[in-house]
C-alpha cells in the first residue's frame, strides 16, 4: 500500500509522463504540417499561424488575472478543509472568464476585418488570415472555459487526466488535418479550423473529468462571491503584469519583425523558432506538474518537502530539457537541411539556437519560479519581467535600424535579457521567499550549464563519427546521444536515492 507521500510523487510522475506524450504529439503536428505549409503557400504563411497566436496572448491579459491564481486559490482552500471557499473561488472564476468573453467578441470581431490594415499581407489571402485569427479566437475562447474546469485535476495532483484529454484532442487533430489536406485545396488556418474543432468538443471532456474527481465542488451562480474574486484579481493583477513582460518579450518579435523588416523574415523566424518553442514549453511542461504537489506542501506549511520536491523536479528537467536542447542545437543545420530544404539552414540554426540560449544554463530553476505564484509574491517578479521586456525591445528596434544584426537581434536580445533578469534578481528573490540563502537555487544554474557541456560534447563526438544524410541517419543519432546523454547526467545529477525512486516509480 503506497503512502500518502509515495502516491503524490507517483501522481506526479505519472502526469510528467503523460505531458511528454502529449508533447511528442503537438511536436509531431508541427513537423510535418509546417514543411507542406512553406513549400505550397509560402514561409510567410506560416509567420501568420504564429502571429494569430501572439494576438490571442495579447486578449489573454483580460483573463491571466483570473485564471493565473483561481487554480492557486482553490487548491489551498481545498487542502485547508474550506470546501465551502473553494467552491467560491471556482464559481467566480468561472462567471469571470464568461463575462470577459463576452466583452472581447466584439474587438475581436474589428480587430479580424480590419486586420489587412495592421498587418502587411502580401502573397497569402487577406480572406486566410482573416479567417485564420477568427478560428483563433474561437480556440481561445474555449480554453478559457477548459481553464476553469481543469482547476480540478490540479487540485487533485491528476494533471495526467487532463494531458489524456490533450492527447486525445492531438489525435482528433491529425485525423481532421489528414482529411482536409488530402480532400481540399491547402488553406492556411487549416491547423485552425482543426484546432477550433477540438476545443469546443474538449469542453465536454474537462466538465466530465471535473464531475468524476471532484464532484464536491460545483458551479453554483450563487457561489460567486466578489470577495473571491477580489482575492484572484488582486493577486492576478501582477499575472497580469507578468503576462505583459512576457508579451513584450517574446510576444512582439514577429509583429516587430513583419513591421520594420518584412512578410518573408517574419515567416523565417516562425520557423526557426518552431523547435525552440516546443522546447520552452516542455520546460513550462515539466515544471508545472510538479507545481500542485509544491503547492499542497505549502499549504501544509511543510517547507523541507517542498525543497525537495524542486530538487528533484530541477534535476529531472535537466534530464529532459537540457538533453534535446544542446543535441537539437548542435545538429540544427543538419535538421534544418532536411526539415526545409528550400530555405536557408545555417540562418534557421542561428535563429533557433538565439531564441532558445537561455534554457543552455536556466532550465533548472523553471519549478524554483513556480514559488512566486505557490506562495503569492508576484509583484517583484511581474515589475522586472515588463522593464526587462521594455529593454528588449528597445534594443531590438534600435539594433534593426541602426546595426546590420537585423533579424538576428530580434530573435537574441530577448534571450540575453531573459538570462539577466533571472540571474540578477529573481534567482535571490526566489531564496528569500523562503529564507534561504541569497545564492541558494544558483547551484542549479552551475548543474545547468555543466550538463549542457556534456550533452554538447556527446552531441559533437556524434556528429562526427555518424552520416546525417537521411532522416534515418538523423534518428539515430538522437538516440544514441539522447540515451548516452541521459546515462551519463543520471550518474552525475542525481542522488542514490533520486535515481532509486525514479526507476521504481517507472517500474510500476
Amino acid at each position: 500500500m503506497l503512502n500518502s507521500m509515495d502516491k503524490e510523487n507517483k501522481q506526479s510522475l505519472i502526469s510528467l509522463a503523460t505531458s511528454l506524450m502529449t508533447m511528442v504529439l503537438n511536436i509531431c503536428i508541427g513537423f510535418f504540417i509546417s514543411p507542406v505549409i512553406v513549400r505550397d503557400l509560402g514561409v510567410e504563411a506560416n509567420g501568420y499561424a504564429q502571429l494569430a497566436n501572439n494576438f490571442v496572448s495579447y486578449a489573454s491579459l483580460l483573463t491571466i488575472a483570473i485564471n493565473a491564481m483561481a487554480g492557486r486559490f482553490t487548491t489551498v482552500a481545498y487542502h485547508r478543509g474550506e470546501k465551502e471557499k473553494a467552491q467560491k473561488y471556482y464559481t467566480s472564476a468561472l462567471i469571470g472568464n464568461i463575462f470577459v468573453i463576452l466583452f472581447l467578441l466584439l474587438p475581436a470581431i474589428l480587430l479580424i476585418a480590419n486586420l489587412s490594415k495592421i498587418l502587411t499581407i502580401q502573397t497569402t489571402s487577406v480572406i486566410d488570415v482573416q479567417i485564420l485569427f477568427g478560428l483563433t479566437f474561437i480556440s481561445f475562447f474555449c480554453a478559457n472555459i477548459q481553464n476553469t474546469l481543469n482547476i480540478a485535476t490540479t487540485v487533485k495532483n491528476k494533471q495526467y487526466l487532463s494531458n489524456a484529454m490533450i492527447m486525445a484532442g492531438s489525435v482528433v487533430r491529425i485525423l481532421i488535418l489528414v482529411i482536409l489536406f488530402n480532400s481540399f485545396e491547402l488553406h492556411v488556418y487549416y491547423v485552425s479550423l482543426a484546432a477550433g474543432i477540438v476545443s469546443v468538443l474538449s469542453i465536454l471532456g474537462y466538465y466530465g473529468i471535473k464531475r468524476t474527481i471532484m464532484p464536491d465542488i460545483v458551479f453554483e451562480a450563487k457561489s460567486f462571491d466578489m470577495s473571491a474574486m477580489k482575492d484572484m484579481l488582486t493577486s492576478g493583477a501582477w499575472s497580469v503584469v507578468n503576462k505583459c513582460g512576457d508579451l513584450l518579450m517574446t510576444g512582439f518579435d514577429l509583429l516587430l519583425t513583419n513591421v520594420l523588416i518584412g512578410p518573408i523574415e517574419m515567416g523565417i523566424l516562425s520557423v526557426a523558432k518552431t523547435i525552440p518553442t516546443h522546447l520552452i514549453t516542455l520546460a513550462s511542461t515539466l515544471s508545472w506538474n510538479w507545481n500542485p504537489k509544491m503547492t499542497k506542501e505549502y499549504a501544509n506549511g511543510d517547507i523541507p518537502q517542498m525543497l525537495s520536491t524542486i530538487d528533484l523536479s530541477a534535476k529531472v528537467s535537466m534530464l529532459l530539457v537540457t538533453v534535446p536542447t544542446m543535441a537539437f542545437c548542435v545538429f540544427a543545420p543538419y535538421f534544418y537541411n532536411l526539415w526545409m530544404p528550400t530555405q536557408d539552414a545555417n540562418l534557421l540554426s542561428v535563429l533557433s539556437i538565439l531564441s532558445v540560449m537561455a534554457y543552455t544554463m536556466l532550465t533548472g530553476t523553471a519549478s524554483v519560479f513556480n514559488l512566486f505564484t505557490i506562495t503569492n509574491n508576484l509583484k517583484l517578479n511581474s515589475i522586472s519581467y515588463c522593464i526587462g521586456a521594455v529593454i528588449s525591445i528597445l534594443v531590438s528596434v534600435l539594433c534593426v535600424k541602426y546595426t546590420s544584426f537585423g533579424i538576428y537581434a530580434v530573435a537574441g536580445v530577448s534571450s540575453i535579457i531573459t538570462i539577466i533578469r533571472n540571474l540578477i534578481v529573481m534567482l535571490p528573490y526566489a531564496a528569500k521567499i523562503l529564507g534561504l540563502k541569497w545564492f541558494a537555487f544558483y547551484k542549479y544554474v552551475v548543474i545547468n550549464i555543466g550538463c549542457s557541456i556534456i550533452v554538447a560534447g556527446i552531441s559533437f563526438a556524434v556528429r562526427a563519427v555518424m552520416p546525417l544524410s537521411s532522416w534515418f541517419d538523423f534518428f539515430v543519432a538522437c538516440c544514441v546521444t539522447g540515451i548516452i546523454s541521459v546515462l551519463c547526467l543520471s550518474l552525475l545529477v542525481l542522488k542514490k536515492e533520486q535515481r532509486k525512486a525514479l526507476l521504481n516509480r517507472v517500474i510500476k
